[in-house]
């Protein structure tokens, strides 16, 4: 397909599709130098020149009660997305993880003829290996940003490239100084320790009261540590601020999650993009994870992986500890007293958090893009 004039879609369904969606249109835009771009975007997209179709906060959605809640609202939302991309009529469209939504799109853009590239695997290598037919049957092909999920689809017929982690990049470009958010210099004198609940309002409701209670037995374990809590950039700061009240050495922070990380000594992270993060910033970490009784009851039926965190998985093995559903905060916080305190056992899962440094690769933006531009039959 010549490249003399394009329009293009990409669709984020949350936040950390958004940010990943940006860098990518940078890459984007070096292989289709005159397209335009459309989509479902965040704040990253729209500062890259996007223009939003509809936003990701109207997507998103977690749990089965809330899904149900949203149904209707979901449903007219959905047809007003695919209505505009019959109306731009792009060269193609790129979807970002998000499945549910994504899967659905594919299937009626498949009818029309238009094709789409998801970038970001879906994880059906842990909880819906079936569903690999729909990936083969409906997206041209998947742009996979994790090395050992490559076997894993090539071997169900779905047409599977890995371009390297977009994370790797990002976390290259991130240098800080504690002094710069107004932290003790030393270390040893005031020990930080992150609070990552996770970028949805849904998200940091099910998981603010157990990081709560992890925290106020570390105010008594480690007295001197002050805990550090990023916001994404979609949420309001007085919501979250209600939902951790009542911890006496908090700090919540718009954003900066990335200079958080780099200057943090430990953190509690819900499971999700912010465990790669972590890992990728060698920050000693615990993985916790708790949702509704229903969604996890229907999680646990599908679920075919030991390890929920993504260092874990690439590593092959425990490299941080995972605490899954009905979690005992004190256990949580005895694991990162001694990843503050205890230098031989945090630097054993340094050791580990480096081979998951050394399976990665950067430059995927990039990549994707040149892939996408090959896979379209306009690589000259």
């Amino acid at each position: 397909m010549a490249s003399s004039f394009q329009k293009i879609f990409i669709s984020a369904g949350e936040y950390s599709g958004d940010l990943l969606g940006a860098d990518l249109v940078g890459g984007l835009r070096s292989a289709f130098p005159v397209a335009s771009f459309y989509g479902i975007t965040g704040p990253a997209m729209v500062a890259a020149g996007v223009q939003t179709i509809a936003g990701i906060d109207e997507l998103s959605v977690m749990g089965v009660g809330e899904v149900v809640r949203k149904i209707g609202h979901l449903a007219l939302l959905e047809k007003k997305i695919f209505a505009a991309i019959e109306r731009i009529k792009p060269a193609f469209v790129v979807t970002i993880d998000f499945p549910g939504f994504h899967f659905r799109l594919a299937e009626h853009l498949k009818m029309l003829g238009i094709p789409v590239y998801q970038y970001v695997a879906p994880k059906l290598w842990a909880w819906g290996a079936g569903r690999s037919f729909q990936l083969q049957r409906d997206f041209s092909g998947v742009l996979g940003i994790l090395p050992f999920e490559k076997d894993f689809f090539l071997g169900r017929g779905v047409n599977y490239e890995y371009v390297g982690c977009p994370h790797v990049d990002r976390i290259g470009q991130v240098k800080v100084d504690r002094a710069l958010f107004g932290f003790d210099p030393d270390r040893a004198a005031q020990p930080i320790v992150l609070l990552l609940p996770g970028s949805r309002k849904a998200e940091i409701e099910a998981i603010a009261p157990l990081l709560v209670r992890i925290a106020r037995q570390l105010e008594v374990a480690v007295p001197d540590c002050i805990f550090a809590l990023p916001v994404a950039s979609n949420l309001d700061l007085e919501f979250v601020r209600s939902r951790f009240s009542g911890l006496s050495h908090l700090r919540v922070f718009h954003g900066s999650s990335l200079e958080l990380m780099s200057i943090a000594d430990a953190a509690v992270v819900a499971s999700g993009t912010a465990t790669l993060e972590c890992g990728l910033l060698e920050l000693p970490m615990v993985v916790v994870y708790e949702m509704g009784a229903i969604s996890y009851s229907l999680m646990r039926k599908m679920v075919t992986i030991r390890h929920i965190s993504l260092v874990n998985l690439i590593a092959g093995y425990e490299v941080v500890p995972e605490f899954v559903q009905n979690v005992d905060a004190s256990a949580v916080a005895r694991v990162v007293e001694r990843l503050l305190c205890d230098h031989e056992f945090r630097e054993m899962q340094l050791a580990g958090l480096r081979i998951v440094n050394s399976a990665l690769a950067g430059g995927a933006a990039f990549k994707a893009a040149a892939t996408i531009k090959r896979w379209q039959g306009d690589d000259r």
